[in-house]
């Protein structure tokens, strides 16, 4: 490929190692709790029920209903 399409590499070889080693040493890395899906569903329902909820009584308050 010609070097206008990809772009040189601009890190010395040094540089790639400082990376590697920032990247792998754990620093960056955080605990997190395990992803629950029916626990965000469950909230999602939720709320759709309560802001239907208060949509239905506007309407009713109003006589719409």
């Amino acid at each position: 490929m010609s070097d206008w399409i990809t772009p040189p590499n601009e890190l010395s070889d040094e540089d790639k190692r400082r990376v590697e080693y920032a990247t792998h040493t754990g620093y960056n890395e955080t605990e997190r709790k395990p992803f629950r899906p029916w626990l965000l569903f469950l909230f999602l329902w939720f709320l759709l029920m309560v802001f239907g909820g208060l949509s239905y009584g506007l309407a009713w308050y109003h006589g719409l209903v």
